[in-house]
């Protein structure tokens, strides 16, 4: 018994004979031939659907020798860096990409704003200006200052004379510096060496003391004269001093 030929370069044929009610029941001559048919166009089939991938496949990046994938498929749709960039929408694609974009829209490696202090700018306080100066790096500035600084950090914590006696622990801020303070308590020449115990200068007016507190170191009245005293009845102030002389 022989069986059915599986070709293996099967042709494919469209048109094939219907069998009909007057058809000899002959299987060479008809069954024969029309299963061999079939045979072959399903042989045909399959062999072409073997060709094929499956529906569902992946490929390796490498696998791809031909056209370029487009953005709908994850890719640029573009051979050229700066024609994907484009297609992106990254702005310029010839020079630098712009801030706008996500760069920095110069080639230096600097941002726009850096660029302004590629300049060395100086900085210079005004001692006599409470003024403040915005600085972007275009210009020198000179700001003012405010506020007070205080001891503790080199200065006197005030601003006037007064104050700055009274801030650094020199005594009387309104007055003469007294003496405990590395004063004169004192606001004439006179006055001052008369407070310092120094000796009267030529010209100066000492105030003489003259009560009864006699044993009180104090400047006293003393007056001269060739004219003796009457006890008890001589007009001297207490603790006025007479010198009787020849």
């Amino acid at each position: 018994m022989a069986n059915y030929n599986i070709p293996q370069n099967p042709t494919y044929t469209e048109t094939i004979r219907k069998l009909e009610n007057e058809d000899p029941a002959s299987a060479q001559d008809i069954f024969n031939p029309l299963i061999q048919t079939l045979i072959d166009n399903t042989h045909a089939v399959k062999k072409e659907a073997d060709s094929k991938a499956a529906a569902n496949h992946t490929h390796a990046a490498g696998d791809i020798g031909s056209g370029v994938l487009p953005i709908s498929k994850g890719g640029t749709g573009q051979t050229t860096a700066a024609a994907a960039r484009n297609a992106l929408g990254l702005g310029n694609t010839t020079g630098a990409l712009p801030v706008a974009n996500g760069g920095t829209g110069n080639t230096t490696g600097q941002a726009p704003s850096a660029t302004k202090l590629a300049t060395a700018r100086t900085i210079q306080v005004n001692l006599n200006s409470t003024s403040a100066v915005n600085f972007d790096g275009t210009a020198n500035i000179t700001p003012g200052v405010t506020g007070t600084l205080p001891i503790a950090r080199g200065g006197t914590g005030a601003t006037s004379a007064a104050g700055v006696r009274n801030g650094l622990g020199l005594g009387n801020t309104t007055g003469a510096l007294p003496i405990a303070n590395g004063g004169t308590g004192q606001t004439t020449a006179a006055a001052a060496r008369d407070a310092l115990g120094a000796a009267a200068a030529s010209g100066d007016t000492i105030t003489v003391l003259n009560d009864t507190a006699y044993t009180t170191s104090k400047v006293r009245n003393i007056s001269f004269s060739t004219a003796d005293l009457t006890a008890g009845s001589s007009a001297l102030t207490n603790g006025t001093i007479r010198l009787v002389y020849e």
